[in-house]
């Protein structure tokens, strides 16, 4: 968005949905739109036997912006698959494990980390998951939450995103 007044001051939302507030005296304000930072599970999809272990990992990327830390829950139907390790991202520059829990019996999966530090512009292994389970021929989604209070979201220079 851009605007040019000559008012003594002005609101301008951010691209966070949060207000930022400029002081302007004939001048133009540009607010350029930020990329978005991506969670993904990788592959997308797999084809696997009946009880046959597979793995998946978990990437961040961040498209340039600065992450400092990052919160992944995962939904999955119990009846069809069972976690059986998380191990964190080998790759990861978010060194602090802040959460590493599963549950079976009702199918989540919750993994977060961070840093104190500069944080990190750059595509990083969140997580690697083992699952099984599976019955032939049925697809069984694996899915990032995003209901409140198991959203996942990303801290990026210190800004919450979901």
């Amino acid at each position: 968005m851009s605007f040019s007044t000559i008012e003594s001051r002005k609101r301008v939302a951010s691209h966070l949905g949060k207000e930022i507030q400029r002081t302007l005296i004939g001048t133009q304000v540009a607010v350029q739109p930020v990329a978005s930072v991506y969670l993904r599970i990788v592959p997308q999809a797999i084809a696997v036997q009946p009880s046959q272990p597979f793995t998946f990992e978990i990437r961040v990327e961040p498209n340039g912006q600065t992450l400092i830390g990052v919160q992944a829950f995962l939904d999955f139907n119990p009846n069809s698959l069972q976690v059986v390790t998380v191990v964190m991202g080998t790759s990861s520059p978010l060194g602090i494990l802040l959460a590493n829990r599963f549950d079976n019996s009702v199918g989540i999966l919750d993994i977060a980390a961070g840093t104190l530090g500069s944080g990190t512009n750059g595509q990083c292994e969140l997580a690697v998951v083992t699952m099984s389970g599976g019955a032939s021929g049925v697809t069984t989604p694996v899915v990032f939450s995003s209901a409140s209070p198991r959203a996942s979201a990303v801290s990026v220079e210190g800004d919450h995103t979901q």
